[in-house]
């Protein structure tokens, strides 16, 4: 029990070998490196902040722009809080927030990775910016549904995070004709794999639910998919429902980060984390006419026009001209 997220020793120790060891030893790697750059681009405070600390001893970091990307769904590090819970959850806010503050007092702009993360920003406007994360291009062609079976995909680390054990809920409250009419497979593995497992078995609804473990060929097993259901705790802008809505499906998902965003324009539905919620939004869309060709087409179209990796390397581009 005490080597677990929960216990304040270890994951204080966890999120020192995981963040700050990390991000010292790739800025030191920076120092040490000769060759000229323009541009550096922050993928995590930790590192943004060992830099800052130590840049001005280095006449190579003079007249360089400086980029943080934050990848939660705002400035308050709650992915960070919900990852290390065990930390201390007022000891790790004040720390976070005195990091926080210090990066962004240095900075020369914040990338944000939704709109609702850049309207709710705490950085002055002109040093703020956002840009939806991008997947590639794949082949697509719409596909049918499995011999009238609304296959349901949920795709994340089985941790409690991504709710897996919220859909199951859902299960054991449907009734018989649409739990009949319905299948949902879980990609990934996790701390919770078992304990997931145990619980379709005890609600008596494992005959319509398959867990992959892990897997490496995740886009084909999106091309048999109709909806992505993912009731999460916390996002930021989730890469695997990017990924689904390139494949054409319909997404499920709660209001946390950019999730709604994601659902705009008739590509997906917002829940809540209850488990009738869950249950009333996925009977509603397998008696509704959601499901088609059409909203396929549409899904797949909208990713392409906002969510492709072109999209978001044009965002970077026109964000660094303005440094």
């Amino acid at each position: 029990k005490l080597l677990t997220d929960r216990f304040y020793p270890f994951a204080l120790f966890k999120y020192e070998l995981n963040y700050r060891t990390v991000s010292k030893r790739a800025v030191r790697n920076f120092f040490a490196d000769d060759a000229p750059c323009d541009y550096i681009i922050f993928q995590e405070l930790g590192v943004a902040e060992y830099y800052f600390k130590r840049c001005e001893k280095y006449p190579k970091t003079k007249g360089i722009k400086t980029m943080l990307i934050i990848h939660s769904e705002d400035d308050s590090g709650s992915m960070l809080l919900e990852t290390f819970k065990g930390y201390g959850r007022k000891d790790m806010e004040k720390r976070f927030r005195k990091r926080r503050d210090f990066v962004y007092k240095h900075i020369d702009k914040v990338m944000y990775i939704s709109r609702k993360a850049y309207e709710n920003s705490i950085m002055p406007e002109g040093k703020r910016t956002y840009a939806y994360n991008g997947s590639p291009v794949m082949e697509f062609s719409p596909q049918n549904m499995n011999d009238g079976i609304v296959q349901f995909v949920c795709i994340g680390t089985i941790d409690g995070r991504k709710g897996q054990d919220k859909i199951l809920e859902a299960l054991h409250l449907m009734d018989q004709k649409h739990l009949e009419r319905l299948h949902v497979t879980f990609v990934g593995g996790g701390t919770k794999e078992s304990e997931t497992k145990r619980m379709a078995e005890e609600l008596g609804v494992s005959q319509y639910v398959t867990f992959t473990g892990r897997r490496n060929d995740v886009p084909e097993i999106l091309r048999r998919m109709d909806v992505f259901i993912m009731p999460s705790t916390v996002e930021g802008l989730p890469m695997s429902a990017i990924e689904a809505m390139r494949a054409g499906l319909y997404l499920i998902l709660t209001d946390t980060g950019g999730n709604a965003e994601l659902c705009e324009e008739g590509c997906g539905a917002v829940c809540t984390r209850d488990a009738g919620d869950i249950m009333s939004v996925m009977c509603q869309v397998m008696d509704g006419t959601t499901l088609s060709d059409n909203q396929k087409m549409n899904s797949h179209d909208r990713f392409m026009r906002q969510f492709s990796l072109e999209c978001m390397a044009k965002g970077y581009e026109e964000a660094l001209k303005t440094l």
